[in-house]
């Protein structure tokens, strides 16, 4: 996990009590990297760009990170964990609000350094976004799969897991945004194989319903980036490992069954979350007809 602006306060005294990730003796859980499988997981801290008092962890963050990354990027270590995957609260990109201060800062490093996914909260909905680099898709070699040996991160924001406090409304699309949604839910990722990587939306007010997903896949290790040396597909040290990929299978099997077995999204839950919404003056809220649906506004 990473911190949010929820966690700031009192020098982040309850998210260091509540979470301790790795690394946090040296730390103290602001900031992490650790290697899974195939997978280079990096959480930061977007918190302490945004506050002037947290400069000296800002730049002790950024440090940390730069050098992680190297580590991450050489030869060796990038064959054998080929997919960078980095999360952070507040979004560089979002069609509802992207944060400026981690897109001019941040932004510029994942493409730097070759990150494949970002993941982020903060801004209450659901979005995917196309490859891209300052604000501008980046095409793969593929035509009919921009995700085919991506050219640049993607950039993921999953805010709505079940906030009562607010839904963040869209504002006009922007090229860069393949698919967003208001829907209620969670963003579940696999790491399926060294060349392969899948996420999908679960909606948990739809009961369970997949409302989105998507696969990147690369034949080398790295495709951007100013540390990637590019392997050819033959080398040895991309083996294929299918259990991650089975149980993403395994789970939206069971979140399906059980929705069958309850008969889909009682209306009574539906009604319930319509009466929350105008008891407490949902209209304060900002959210439109479409706060219910797992489609476009």
């Amino acid at each position: 996990t990473s911190p949010g602006n929820g966690d700031y306060g009192g020098n982040y005294s309850r998210y260091k009590a509540q979470f301790a990730m790795p690394g946090w003796e040296s730390h103290q859980s602001l900031y992490h990297s650790f290697d899974m499988g195939h997978a280079h997981i990096v959480g930061l801290n977007t918190e302490c760009l945004e506050h002037a008092g947290d400069r000296p962890v800002m730049e002790r963050m950024l440090a940390w990170f730069e050098a992680d990354m190297i580590r991450a990027n050489e030869p060796e270590a990038r064959q054998r964990r080929p997919w960078i995957v980095v999360h952070f609260h507040r979004p560089a990109y979002s069609t509802a609000s992207t944060d400026a201060v981690p897109n001019q800062v941040l932004e510029p490093l994942m493409y730097k350094y070759g990150v494949d996914l970002v993941l982020s909260g903060h801004v209450h909905n659901q979005e995917r976004t196309l490859p891209l680099h300052n604000h501008t898709v980046i095409p793969s070699d593929n035509p009919e799969d921009p995700y085919d040996d991506a050219r640049a991160p993607v950039y993921i924001n999953s805010g709505n897991p079940g906030n009562a406090e607010a839904t963040s409304v869209f504002s006009a699309w922007q090229p860069w945004s393949a698919w967003r949604s208001y829907h209620f839910g969670y963003a579940h990722l696999t790491v399926e194989s060294a060349t392969s990587l899948s996420l999908d939306f679960m909606s948990t007010s739809l009961g369970g319903e997949q409302t989105d997903s998507f696969t990147l896949r690369k034949n080398r290790t790295c495709n951007f980036g100013d540390l990637c040396t590019r392997p050819l597909p033959s080398d040895p040290s991309l083996p294929s490992d299918r259990r991650s990929a089975d149980a993403g299978r395994h789970l939206l099997a069971d979140w399906r069954r059980r929705n069958s077995l309850a008969g889909g999204v009682p209306s009574e839950q539906r009604e319930a979350l319509a009466e929350l919404y105008k008891v407490t003056s949902g209209a304060q809220w900002r959210r439109n007809d479409n706060w219910l649906s797992a489609h476009d506004p």
